[in-house]
């Protein structure tokens, strides 16, 4: 019997995925991540988007055309779960590209607050986001694509229990039935989202300041995807609130959610503690799901830490990382007005690892074969291991 874990490292990157086989694969860093799905019959979904480190082209342009998919008409839902920098760089040229695709996205991003605080940033180009300046690009393309009357309005708001994309099996050939769903933000973590964006409209006659993104994330878009009879969980960089009114908590407690455990996971803000509910693995995920991460490298933060590891490692035999956390370069050393900003703003640097992996889940979806994902690891993917001392 194959090895439920077993590591294929002969895998052909440019290799499409079969009709009835689905496929997740998670890239990342360059700086970020983005998921790709395959759902079945050359339909496909985009989660986000990342820079590959070497062409700093969206990964998912890179490896879609790779697999010869045709980007106009072949990819149907492009997601962002949330407008932080490291989720949607060059999710701009990703929308413009897929030509078919609805666009879904928290609503709170295309509110009146979202709206006056990208306005208020282009009149202080210096406070400036990669994340403001990728959804002020891509609710100008929303705008003139939903002018036209035969594609409709391409944008769907992601909230809890929302349907964003659904292919029917009754019509033939279109087995088996997908469904995407959102489980989060919910009503109470939408309003708390727009609070926090209220916070971030900058005071008269202050000093100029790089935006920083609100934390913890009470927006991020969680999504659960049901193909046939197989489910996987999308974590996203949702993470637990502590009054119980948005993050996980709500997910799990949840009588309106659908029904199943995922065999596939996603692992929430790169693994850190802060996004980790025990009831999701136990109440949501099969034992041992495939579990797949990124690391976040910024400033002094380095995520997953030792300790997360450890705990993921504990939960299940198979979790995977696209770049080793000890691959990160060790820390420049600044000097001067470099060194003098440094303090004044991040405090400390760190580069982003100098490649981009690739984690790739496929598994056959014919009923009449019992089959077990089969994971592939692109380097520097490898299985999450604690980093060795020293």
């Amino acid at each position: 019997m194959q090895n439920a874990c077993q590591n294929n490292w002969d895998g052909s990157r440019s290799t499409p995925p079969q009709p009835l086989e689905i496929e997740v694969s998670l890239f990342g860093p360059g700086y970020g991540e983005c998921v790709v799905v395959h759902t079945g019959h050359g339909q496909w979904v985009v989660v986000d988007s990342c820079l590959d480190a070497q062409s700093k082209e969206p990964s998912a342009f890179i490896y879609l055309s790779k697999l010869g998919v045709e980007l106009e008409n072949q990819v149907k839902l492009i997601v962002a779960t949330h407008w932080h920098d490291d989720h949607v760089r060059g999710l701009a040229a990703v929308v413009k590209s897929c030509l078919g695709a609805k666009f879904a996205f928290s609503s709170a991003l295309c509110s009146r607050e979202f709206l006056d605080l990208i306005g208020a940033m282009q009149m202080r180009p210096m406070m400036d986001t990669t994340g403001i300046k990728e959804f002020t690009e891509i609710l100008s393309v929303l705008a003139q694509r939903g002018k036209n009357e035969m594609h409709g309005d391409p944008k769907i708001f992601a909230i809890a229990d929302r349907l964003l994309w659904k292919r029917d099996s009754s019509t033939p050939g279109n087995d088996p039935e997908c469904e995407i769903i959102a489980l989060s933000p919910s009503d109470k973590a939408h309003a708390r989202a727009l609070e926090s964006l209220r916070g971030l409209f900058p005071s008269e006659n202050t000093t100029k300041k790089r935006i920083a993104q609100p934390s913890p994330n009470h927006n991020s878009v969680v999504l659960w995807i049901k193909i046939g009879g197989e489910r996987i969980l999308l974590g996203s960089d949702l993470q637990n609130d502590s009054d119980a009114t948005g993050g996980w908590g709500v997910i799990v407690a949840s009588k309106t959610r659908p029904p199943g455990k995922a065999s596939a996971f996603k692992i929430p803000h790169h693994g850190s503690q802060n996004a980790h509910h025990p009831a999701v693995w136990n109440d949501m995920l099969e034992v041992n799901p495939r579990s797949i991460l990124t690391p976040f490298v910024q400033g002094n933060v380095s995520l997953p830490a030792k300790e997360d590891i450890q705990r993921i490692s504990a939960l299940t035999r198979c979790a995977y990382i696209t770049v080793p956390v000890e691959q990160s370069r060790k820390p420049m050393k600044p000097s001067g007005a470099v060194n003098k900003t440094i303090n004044e703003t991040v405090r400390f640097i760190r580069p982003v690892p100098f490649s981009t992996g690739q984690i790739r889940l496929r598994k056959a979806l014919n009923s009449a074969v019992s089959s077990e994902w089969r994971v592939e690891l692109f380097p520097p993917a490898c299985q999450l291991k604690v980093p060795a001392v020293g």
